[in-house]
């Protein structure tokens, strides 16, 4: 529908604001987004907005539900739980100005568009098509499950980060890693043609993570969080770039 297409073209030019000022202009992250980061997070937060304007891009262009199908549910969790901490830490937004009128318009359209879009195809059955390869299922299931836990612990129980980290700052990062958590979980199950937007997007996320904290490993403490961060997103982007280039033949074959 033309109406959910202009959603997803607002979203491809909010989502690539914030990257664009998280990643280049990080001390200036406030113009984007409600709260004042320091540059690293500022910088991951621009990471997670750089392949969410790609999701974004990919939903406006994309007229095929089946692949619509993971991304929906992702950008439902996101979105919402982004909104509500906003309002949780509220206390934190130093003015009120245009940006967090912004925030609070797409962050309640946005979840709602996509909660009624998946109510519309509650009942669309899963298109037929060859699985995605075995390793590749395992893959998603695992760092799904990963994620979705990280994510509930950085509301719960925030476990110990690499830098220095305010819990407010770790509540920040819940709703989109548990985003990509449901999209890994849901993916595993769907046909390989139906991860064509996932794959390529969410392993954009990962590199460009591991870009900008290998930029400022300054600001990394020595330990166990540190090795497992870089470790862990190096090992997500490789098997999501892995999945993406298993994916061309396919995608060429249907094209030719």
């Amino acid at each position: 529908m033309r109406a959910n297409r202009l959603v997803y073209v607002g979203g491809v030019l909010l989502a690539g604001w914030v990257a664009v000022v998280g990643l280049l202009f990080p001390r200036s992250v406030e113009l984007a987004v409600p709260w004042h980061l320091p540059p690293l997070h500022a910088q991951v937060i621009g990471a997670f907005y750089l392949s969410g304007a790609v999701f974004m891009a990919a939903m406006a262009r994309s007229a095929t539900w089946s692949r619509q199908a993971v991304v929906v549910p992702m950008i439902a969790v996101w979105t919402g739980g982004l909104l509500v901490v906003l309002f949780v830490h509220w206390d934190r937004i130093q003015h009120t100005g245009t940006t967090v009128v912004i925030w609070l318009v797409a962050y309640t359209v946005l979840p709602v568009t996509e909660v009624w879009r998946l109510w519309e195809h509650r009942r669309t059955p899963v298109t037929a098509g060859p699985p995605a390869p075995r390793w590749l299922r395992g893959f998603l299931g695992v760092t799904g499950a990963l994620l979705s836990a990280v994510a509930v612990l950085l509301v719960v129980d925030p476990p110990a980060w690499p830098w220095a980290a305010q819990e407010f700052v770790l509540h920040i990062y819940a709703p989109p890693l548990a985003a990509f958590g449901v999209g890994f979980l849901l993916a595993a199950r769907r046909p390989f043609d139906d991860l064509a937007i996932v794959l390529p997007a969410s392993a954009l996320f990962a590199g460009t993570v591991l870009v900008v904290s290998a930029l400022r490993l300054d600001l990394f403490r020595p330990g166990t969080a540190t090795a497992v961060w870089f470790i862990g997103f190096a090992v997500v982007f490789a098997g999501l770039t892995a999945g993406t280039i298993a994916g061309f033949p396919r995608r060429r074959a249907r094209v030719s």
